[in-house]
This record gives C-alpha cells, sequence and structure tokens, in this order.
C-alpha cells in the first residue's frame, strides 16, 4: 500500500499569516467629576506655592434704629482663610525596545492611552471621597436609597444646615450617586429613555453619566462607577451645592517618555497635581446607602 503524506498546519507554520485584530481596551467607567457644574475649579498659578481662599460670613441682622440715636458696632465682620496645596499622582510603565519594535499596533500610544485613564480615575475617585467627610449625613449601611431621601437632603440643603438653619446651599445642587444607586431612584420616578441634557454642559462629555433632573427641584442626577464600594456594598454618594466642593489643579496631566539604553527599553511616566476637598461643609449632605449587584 503506497504512503500518504498528510500535510498539517503545524507543517507549514512558517507560511501561515496571522493576523492581529484592533486591541480592545479594557472599559472604564466616566470620571464626571471634574465639571464645573459640579465643583468649584481653582488653578494654581505657575510659581506659586498655595492657593489662599478667603471665606466671609455673613453680617449680623439688620436692627431696627431710634430717630436721634446714634449706630453702634454690634458685631464684628469675621473671615477665614482656607489654604490650599496641591500634590502630584502618577505611574509608569516600561516597554522594552523588541515589544515596541515587534508590535502593531503602537503599543506606545495603547499604553499613553491607558496611562491616562489611570489618572483620571485617581482623580474622579479622590474627588468622590470628599462625601465622606460632609458632617450630614442621611442612610446607613444596607439601607436602600429612595426618592424620598434625595428630596430630603435637597429640602434640609436649601433650608440651610447650620444650628438657626441659615446659610441654604447655593445653585446649583447636584445629586451623584452609583450606578446601582441611580437604577432605584429611576425605578422609583419610573422614567425611561433619555433626558435632555443640562444648557451649557458638552453632551458629548457628559451624557453617558446623565442620569435624570428633578425639575420641581432644579437639580440634576449623575451616575459615577469609580465610587470604592464597602465590604457590604455599600457606597457613600452626594447631594450637594458646587460650593462645597473644589479642584485645585497645579500641573495638568502628562505624558513623558524617557529611553533607557541600559535596560533597551522605554518608560512613559504620567504625572499630575492636584487637590480636592471641601470649601463650605454645610452645603453637602453624604447618602450613604446599599448599592449591592441587583438580582431582577
Amino acid at each position: 500500500m503506497p504512503s500518504v503524506q498528510i500535510t498539517t498546519s503545524t507543517n507549514l507554520a512558517d507560511y501561515q499569516k496571522i493576523l492581529i485584530a484592533e486591541a480592545l481596551l479594557e472599559a472604564e467607567h466616566e470620571a464626571i467629576m471634574e465639571n464645573a457644574q459640579l465643583l468649584t475649579i481653582f488653578r494654581l498659578p505657575k510659581g506659586a506655592k498655595q492657593y489662599n481662599l478667603p471665606l466671609f460670613d455673613r453680617l449680623a441682622t439688620a436692627a431696627a434704629l431710634t430717630e436721634g440715636v446714634a449706630l453702634s458696632a454690634t458685631a464684628a465682620w469675621t473671615t477665614t482663610t482656607k489654604t490650599l496645596t496641591v500634590s502630584e499622582v502618577g505611574l509608569m510603565i516600561i516597554l522594552s525596545q523588541d515589544l515596541i519594535d515587534q508590535s502593531d499596533p503602537n503599543v506606545l500610544a495603547i499604553a499613553g492611552k491607558q496611562l491616562g485613564q489611570s489618572v483620571e480615575r485617581k482623580a474622579d475617585a479622590d474627588i468622590l471621597a470628599n462625601f465622606d467627610n460632609f458632617g450630614t449625613s442621611l442612610g446607613s449601611a444596607g439601607t436602600a436609597i429612595t426618592i424620598g431621601h434625595v428630596t430630603a437632603a435637597i429640602a434640609r440643603l436649601k433650608s440651610g444646615l447650620k444650628a438657626t438653619l441659615r446659610n441654604p446651599a447655593p445653585d446649583p445642587l447636584n445629586v451623584v450617586l452609583h450606578p446601582i444607586q441611580i437604577r432605584v431612584i429611576l425605578n422609583a420616578l419610573g422614567t425611561t429613555g433619555t433626558y435632555p441634557i443640562p444648557e451649557g454642559l458638552s453632551a458629548e462629555i457628559v451624557r453617558p453619566s446623565y442620569a435624570a433632573s428633578l425639575k420641581e427641584w432644579g437639580v440634576t442626577i449623575w451616575r459615577d462607577g469609580n465610587f470604592s464600594r464597602d465590604a457590604n456594598d455599600d457606597v457613600k454618594g452626594g447631594v450637594f451645592s458646587k460650593l462645597s466642593l473644589y479642584l485645585l489643579t497645579g500641573r495638568d496631566y502628562q505624558v513623558k517618555e524617557e529611553e533607557d539604553i541600559y535596560l533597551r527599553a522605554r518608560a512613559l511616566v504620567a504625572t499630575r497635581r492636584y487637590s480636592t476637598g471641601e470649601i463650605f461643609d454645610e452645603y453637602g449632605v453624604e447618602m450613604f446607602f446599599d448599592a449591592a449587584n441587583p438580582a431582577s
């Protein structure tokens, strides 16, 4: 019986063309907090070490006067100064020259994009962490959020959180919650479909995170997935005025590339200098509610 030579793909492996699909990057949550509608944004000028923010308390209430009786000073005009400084965040990735030479598409471009996403995610999470510092809090561990909780927070902010119910939080007020908490709110509102983007905002930037508007309150609801859930799947969101929080930028995000001739590689270093924190604590309410994954 004559022999039969069977040729398989292994025999001619060197002659087979390998196609590389377009690189797919892991999806990121929208980082929404660096938005001029959501917080107060400052920039530290070049050559400056710190940013001093003067805060003026309101004057005493005017009093009735008696004709012929001179006015007298009844209270001092008090001010405080909040000192803001910035610190640096960043990360580095090292790519061997062989990897760069042999890769298509350009791994340097992919690395640069992901470095940017990492720094952006860090800044967003830092701003969200401010909600935990608000002196007023609604909810508790394991509690399901309701639309009543949201409107209660709004009403208290507009009434004024200080003991004398003064100093109401100025507009605009916003609500930022975890996507799972947003689901509960939207189910309660009975709203579906798309919602008009508020005027003055870039639709391309905010559309993925814009959830709804409480028109009778003039409040916008946003979703952000960069919250940190605790061990019990609880999340601390917020209802707040833009004057409750600040973001101070000292240096914008930048990526620098350097060749390491000894390592035969290229290092990409991404950095940014900023700080974030509270301006007026009475202009925000922490929303501490459950965000466990839904089953139905």
